[in-house]
């Protein structure tokens, strides 16, 4: 009989926490009391005795060795679960996710903003389809570029129509300079025509008064002859009827003559041709210039970038119609990249106009250094895109920066990234609580966020309250008194100092300040 005192068996069922085994026993004795005869295995188990005889036997013997052993040594021992380790592992990596994305949104940046600049409609001159686009998105281009082209067939008639006027006026002008050729030709002909009719009748008129003067002669002759009795009365009587019808007809001839001599001389000699053609003139003029009007307007059918920049995107694509209310493309001005941070009024201050602050901008988080170059003048709430980042329906003021760098921007900034500040940003605490004394009301609050050192708790309220002690405006002074705990009230005649701080090397201490004294002016 062979016994095992060290089996787990034999140790109390408390360790291991199942029932006790009774020890196994195996016995080695003879087949028969015969000399030479071999020996088997008699296996003595909890409950059980396997005996195993004869060579026969070994192999059933060793099966139930094994089977004897399990019962000699109990219930098998627990195993570790599978994947446990790898559990544990995805929930420290997810707690370490979830504490580094609190952490990101929540503590790590104090304010955001994005990359804005100055971006232009593209609109047409007027409704129209389009013909063709010469850019596609990310396209650089120059000012004067050919960004797209339009067609209207309205207008393309219109100057068709006005084409047709100008031609009709033309052709009118062309039918009355016709006619004043044919009147001035007519003049012409009266002129000459009432000339010749005057030297006619001053011909008559000449001949008319020689005859009178030779009536008048024989008149003068013959008298004396009739006195004397050689001619008769009859033939003196004629002669002077002769010569006073001869007198009557010169002297009608006379006024004729007169007549025709004025009507020859108030004869036009040339036309009035401004009075005539000026309106035509003008009808022609006008539409000459409406026509150019209308080709200018079609030419700007050809739609050309504004000023130097990128295609930000195209709206409308070749044969759709797009009217003048309608943008065709937008365009991003070079040289008009600036960064815009979102942040609340009481953190204004901390941004004065020329001041280098370091910014975390995507998408590759590269680190920025800009100047702040102008403030807000109206508080407005955060993009869409920010709007996580703040409470709903927050009031902030933007702030603009721009790189130091004179080169602008990187190329790898692109409009539209997201922009964080990061909270190393802050300003020395005793120097922000100066400025609050400065420029507080008569009544206010000041807290300042003070980041806890490496060495846990070690950020002593004492020192702070030290330099409290040495901001002094002329007659206004920070007395900080007593040693400062978690929770240490100061009191002085004029101020308040509450400072609180944690106890845990990863919190903040807290500052606050609050002033009861009358402030008037700054000191």
């Amino acid at each position: 009989m062979i016994a095992s005192p060290n089996h787990p068996a034999d140790r109390p069922s408390s360790e291991l926490g199942y029932p006790a085994v009774k020890p196994a026993s195996i016995n080695l004795s003879p087949i028969s009391n015969a000399p030479g005869a071999k020996p088997s295995v008699v296996v003595h188990a909890t409950g059980n005795n396997v005996v195993m005889r004869g060579k026969s036997h070994f192999a059933t013997s060793k099966s139930a060795t094994s089977q004897a052993a399990a019962h000699r040594n109990g219930p098998p021992l627990p195993k570790r679960a599978k994947g446990r380790l790898f559990i544990g592992m995805v929930f420290v990596a997810a707690l370490t996710t979830g504490g580094l994305s609190i952490y990101n949104s929540l503590l790590r940046y104090t304010a955001y903003g994005e990359v804005t600049g100055r971006k232009l409609q593209i609109a047409v001159p007027w409704p129209g389809v389009i013909q063709s686009i010469h850019v596609r998105e990310g396209d650089s281009v120059a000012a004067g570029d050919v960004i797209a082209r339009i067609d209207s067939l309205e207008m393309r008639q219109k100057m068709e129509e006005l084409d047709d006027q100008l031609r009709l006026q033309r052709a009118s002008l062309s039918s009355e300079l016709a006619m004043l050729r044919w009147e001035a030709e007519k003049i012409r002909d009266i002129r000459k025509l009432s000339q010749s009719e005057f030297y006619e009748k001053w011909s008559d008129l000449l001949w008319e008064q020689s005859r009178l003067a030779d009536l008048t002669m024989q008149l003068d002759r013959i008298r004396p002859m009739q006195r004397q009795g050689i001619a008769t009365v009859e033939r003196l009587e004629s002669l002077q009827f002769q010569v006073a019808g001869q007198q009557k007809r010169v002297e009608h001839l006379t006024v004729a003559v007169s007549a025709l001599k004025h009507r020859s001389d108030d004869s036009p000699t040339k036309l009035d041709l401004e009075d005539r053609v000026q309106p035509t003139l003008i009808r022609i003029e006008n539409l000459q210039a409406e026509l150019k009007r209308t080709r200018e307007i079609l030419q700007q059918g050809a739609i050309r970038a504004p000023a130097d920049g990128r295609i930000i995107r195209t709206h409308r694509f070749v044969g759709e119609y797009a009217d003048s209310t309608t943008s065709i493309a937008e365009l991003f001005v070079d040289g008009s990249s600036e960064l815009v941070l979102y942040v609340p009024q009481h953190q204004v201050q901390e941004f004065p106009i020329g001041r280098v602050v370091t910014l975390h901008v995507d998408p590759i988080n590269q680190k920025v250094k800009c100047e702040v170059r102008r403030v807000a003048m109206e508080m407005r709430t955060a993009p869409d895109a920010l709007a996580n980042h703040y409470r709903d329906h927050q009031s902030l003021l933007p702030i603009f920066l721009s790189p130091c760098d004179s080169d602008g921007l990187p190329s790898w900034i692109t409009l539209g990234s997201e922009v964080r500040l990061p909270r190393s940003h802050e300003i020395d605490p005793i120097a922000r609580l100066a400025s609050w004394w400065n420029s507080g009301p008569q009544q206010s609050v000041c807290s300042i966020a003070l980041p806890s050192e490496s060495s846990g708790s070690s950020l002593s309220v004492r020192r702070i309250s030290q330099q409290v002690k040495r901001i002094r405006y002329s007659d206004k002074t920070i007395v900080a008194k007593g040693q400062p705990s978690s929770t240490d009230l100061v009191h002085s005649e004029t101020t308040t100092v509450a400072t609180n701080h944690a106890t845990e090397p990863a919190a903040c201490a807290a500052l606050t300040v609050t002033s009861t004294r009358s402030r008037t002016g700054s000191p």
